[in-house]
Order: C-alpha cells, then sequence, then structure tokens
C-alpha cells in the first residue's frame, strides 16, 4: 500500500477546525440577514452591539492569547500563510479610532480596509456580510466604548 503524503500539522488544525463551522456557515448563508434579538431590540447600540459582538464571536479571532481584548496580535493560520489579526479597539493610531460608520462597514461587507486595501482572506467572512447596517453600526459603537 502507497505511503500517504501527511498533511503540515498546522494546515491540518485549521482544516480540521473550519470544518466544526461548516454547519454553521451553512444555516447562515440559508438564513437570510442577520438581526439583533428582538429581545435585545430596546437596548441602545453600545448594548446592542456588545451583544452582537459576542455572538459573531470577534474576540476569539482579534485577542491574543493572554492579550488585551479586541487587542488583535493574534497569529491566524490561513491557506495564505499565519496572518496577525488587528486592533480593533478605538485607538487612533493602532487601531479602528479613525474609521468612518461608512469605512467599518464596507471592513465587513466588502473587505476592504479604509485605505482600499483589500482585506482577503480573513474579510470579509461570508455571514457578515449578512449583517445589517443598524447592527454593523451598533458593534462600531460598542468596540468604540471601549478602552483604546
Amino acid at each position: 500500500m502507497a505511503a500517504q503524503q501527511a498533511e503540515p500539522a498546522g494546515r491540518a488544525r485549521w482544516t480540521s477546525r473550519f470544518a466544526r463551522f461548516v454547519p454553521v456557515l451553512v444555516l447562515l448563508a440559508l438564513a437570510g440577514p442577520v438581526r439583533a434579538d428582538p429581545d435585545q431590540s430596546g437596548q441602545d447600540a453600545v448594548s446592542r452591539g456588545e451583544y452582537l459582538a459576542d455572538l459573531g464571536d470577534c474576540a476569539s479571532c482579534h485577542t491574543a492569547h493572554d492579550g488585551a481584548k479586541f487587542a488583535g496580535g493574534r497569529y491566524m493560520p490561513t491557506p495564505f500563510g499565519p496572518i496577525s489579526t488587528p486592533n480593533i479597539t478605538p485607538d487612533k493610531q493602532t487601531g479602528i479610532g479613525n474609521l468612518t460608520d461608512d469605512q467599518f462597514y464596507r471592513v465587513l461587507h466588502a473587505g476592504i480596509g479604509p485605505d482600499g486595501e483589500h482585506l482577503y482572506p480573513v474579510m470579509p467572512y461570508p455571514w457578515y456580510t449578512k449583517v445589517t447596517r443598524d447592527d454593523v453600526l451598533a458593534i462600531k459603537a460598542y468596540l468604540f466604548s471601549l478602552k483604546p
């Protein structure tokens, strides 16, 4: 029997983690636009944004191991090589503190950064493109309420 070539450990681990999310991705793709939980509708934008950021699990990508929440610096394997996740706190020098509403929305929906750079392969995640503009801006309001 011929020996099979082993997959690189990092790629196999990434593939295994991604495979767990495939059923969720399929359901989200079929579900249509994502809206905040109706029970959350009376909340202010910051509270709703916190709820949505938790629902979207933003911290899992944008928080380094033992790092400050949302401060970035986590290295993630991708099929194109490892990438360092960005700081999404309102810090004006190293975070998203200078992003306009339109720029923030464009990052999530089109994967285009504030200077026109394409953020592919990481952004946009297909399910983020289904989040309504109001909910995207609620997430931004929450992130801007945090300590830079």
